[in-house]
């Protein structure tokens, strides 16, 4: 959209650089008090809103370090796939568009938590509290409806088209929806609604609809 350029045109110089890297260190380090603590992320850093409204406003910030893995070995891999994936989409965006792509899903799960606590209510709210493995995993299917066709090695070894991984993601999200509680829904639909509010205001959405289309023209007249 152009006002959407216009702004990027603006503010752009004013982007963080290598926001993911930021970010992983966020990771790593609730992912080792994890390790150290087990329980400790829920009880003083999640995005608890009854927690917050009793004062403990830090949880708006501190929900970001929630713990990709219990396992060291599946720990380390997570957060180096995030990083990865974060640069790779930061140089094919540039960092302003990823800083509003990861900034505005901040804003809508923080926004997203207090709607739920108003809605189920403050003890279903502190029992399913919202965290970031969606928003998280929302950066993979950024990538994937980026790079459909872009190559992964699963467990280093087994070569995967990243459109492929994005089935499954899209597959498992769905059961984790129809499983999960008030928080784990909300977080998925608050995911989503980031993902596609990115794609709709950087034009994005229409660019990755016509690729589509190309794409089985080609396959059609082939």
């Amino acid at each position: 959209m152009k006002w959407f350029r216009k702004l990027e045109f603006k503010f752009g110089t004013r982007a963080i650089p290598n926001l993911m890297m930021y970010l992983c260190i966020i990771y790593t380090v609730g992912w080792v008090i994890s390790l150290m603590m087990p329980g400790f992320y829920y009880e003083y850093l999640s995005l608890n809103v009854p927690a917050i409204l009793h004062g403990q406003i830090w949880r708006i910030i501190t929900w970001l370090a929630y713990p990709p893995s219990n396992s060291l070995l599946f720990g380390l891999i997570m957060i180096y796939v995030y990083w990865t994936i974060g640069r790779t989409l930061e140089m094919l965006w540039g960092s302003f568009q990823f800083n509003v792509f990861i900034f505005m899903g901040i804003i809508i799960h923080v926004i997203g938590a207090f709607v739920v606590n108003a809605v189920v209510g403050p003890y279903v709210s502190m029992l399913s509290p919202i965290t970031p493995i969606n928003f998280s995993l929302s950066i993979m299917l950024a990538f994937m409806a980026s790079f459909p066709d872009a190559r992964f090695l699963l467990f280093y070894v087994i070569p995967v088209k990243a459109k492929y991984l994005g089935i499954f993601y899209i597959a498992m999200t769905v059961m984790n929806f129809i499983q999960g509680g008030p928080g784990t829904k909300a977080e998925i639909i608050l995911s989503l609604i980031n993902v596609v509010l990115f794609l709709i205001i950087t034009g994005r959405a229409q660019g990755f609809v016509n690729s589509v289309k190309n794409k089985r023209n080609r396959n059609g007249f082939t």
